[in-house]
């Protein structure tokens, strides 16, 4: 008799239980975090290409040597300090548009 008493013991507090079998939740069930967090105003690339174009276009002479492109990224670097919305990004546009511009005049292409 004894038994049966023990058996019925140990399987009440499982019977008690609401929780599924297999433990936690399923993975569809969880919210995902909300991070509410103020946009960042950014200018895109064509930007910085467009204003390094219009200086390496300025800067040009016929038949000039192209610049160094470190000195350019420099430039590039220096012109976003003005503006906070000009990231990497705008950097790099503005570098490639500044050593198209000059090749143009430089090398006459335009």
């Amino acid at each position: 008799m004894k038994l049966p008493l023990l058996a019925a013991l140990t399987l009440l507090p499982l019977a008690a239980c609401d929780r599924q079998p297999g433990g936690s939740p399923a993975v569809t069930d969880i919210a995902p975090p909300k991070v509410n967090q103020a946009p960042v105003e950014t200018l895109p690339y064509e930007d910085g290409f467009t204003t390094g174009m219009a200086l390496g276009r300025s800067a040009a002479k016929p038949r000039a040597e192209l610049p160094a492109r470190d000195s350019i990224e420099a430039l590039a670097q220096e012109k976003a300090a003005q503006d906070t919305r000009r990231t990497e990004k705008w950097q790099r546009g503005f570098a490639d548009g500044y050593l198209d511009g000059y090749r143009q005049i430089a090398q006459g292409l335009k």
